[in-house]
């Protein structure tokens, strides 16, 4: 009986071993960016973004897994390629294979808390943990590819995905972003969040062979920690809208560049807060806004079509 154990321990650790996509300790490190997830001014026109194409059936990425506090004091994260683009479009093919190499460039973590086998990166998550999740794809979910159970890639770490998308995967708009559970939501609403497009819509929608395309990803992020309403009043001078809504990382007008106003703007059909009185209340206008296909311009409706979002 003690033989059959010794030999059930010594398959387990056999079996635990991965390849190199899971040895966090042997892969080349890729090296933290300077200016970290940059922000972009209020513009007119979107400016065009280089994306990442798969050739010849491979698409290969190395990111960096950084974070930094911005001007409201709001702790945001974004996957950095080595030449300074905050989270790439990734561009790929059914077929294709897509091999990222990921390293968390960010502080190290507290509460290293042990994970039960089998490992698929580090065996232990800290706060600072981070994997990769391909959102809505048909990805396996094993390690190397999209498991995100086990995947634990720390700070100072390095992991590598390398996984082929299936081929039958329908054409169309994906993306990913961070999934260790328990800060997904925290490292998402942060920014750390890509599109992940896969070709071919030609084939199944032949109409649309040829015609250009644009991407626009739209993203909003949390206020300040503890600020997790819509109307927060927790600390007014420094609140920033819950929807502080981005177009390609370029932010929409949103009257509230700098902090909260105490008072409602011009326009805005705010009320304070139940039991309070003045205009104390927290008011939260959010333009409407509108794309031009014609010059792909993002614009701000006037002040008079702006609706709050206060409760």
């Amino acid at each position: 009986m003690d033989k059959i154990v010794s030999w059930a321990v010594l398959m387990a650790a056999l079996c635990t071993a991965r390849p190199s996509s899971a040895d966090t300790n042997k892969l080349p490190p890729v090296a933290p960016v300077a200016n970290t997830c940059p922000g972009q001014q209020q513009a007119a026109r979107l400016p065009t973004r280089r994306d990442f194409h798969s050739a010849n059936g491979t698409l290969t990425v190395s990111l960096s897994f950084q974070t930094r506090v911005d001007e409201h004091g709001r702790r945001i994260f974004c996957f950095m390629t080595p030449d300074g683009l905050q989270n790439p479009m990734l561009h790929v093919m059914p077929g294709d294979t897509l091999a990222i190499t990921v390293t968390n460039n960010t502080p190290r973590g507290v509460g290293q808390m042990g994970i039960d086998p089998p490992h698929c990166g580090s065996p232990t998550m800290s706060s600072s943990a981070v994997n990769i999740h391909y959102h809505g794809t048909n990805v396996p979910p094993t390690c190397g590819a999209d498991d995100v159970l086990k995947t634990l890639i720390n700070s100072g770490e390095t992991f590598r995905y390398r996984f082929t998308i299936p081929i039958d995967e329908p054409p169309g708009l994906y993306w990913y972003h961070p999934h260790v559970h328990g800060t997904a939501d925290l490292l998402a609403m942060g920014g750390a969040t890509g599109a992940l497009i896969v070709g071919g819509i030609e084939k199944v929608q032949p109409t649309v062979a040829g015609m250009p395309s644009r991407i626009f990803l739209v993203r909003d992020q949390r206020p300040l920690a503890g600020d997790d309403d819509d109307c927060a009043v927790a600390n007014p001078a420094k609140a920033v809208p819950n929807r502080d809504v981005s177009v390609n990382f370029v932010p929409n007008d949103s009257a509230r560049v700098g902090g909260m106003s105490s008072s409602p703007k011009e326009g805005s059909q705010c009320r304070p807060p139940s039991g309070s009185s003045g205009a104390s209340g927290i008011c939260r206008p959010t333009p409407s806004s509108t794309f031009s296909s014609s010059t792909t311009e993002y614009r701000s409706r006037s002040k008079s079509s702006r609706s709050t979002v206060c409760r």
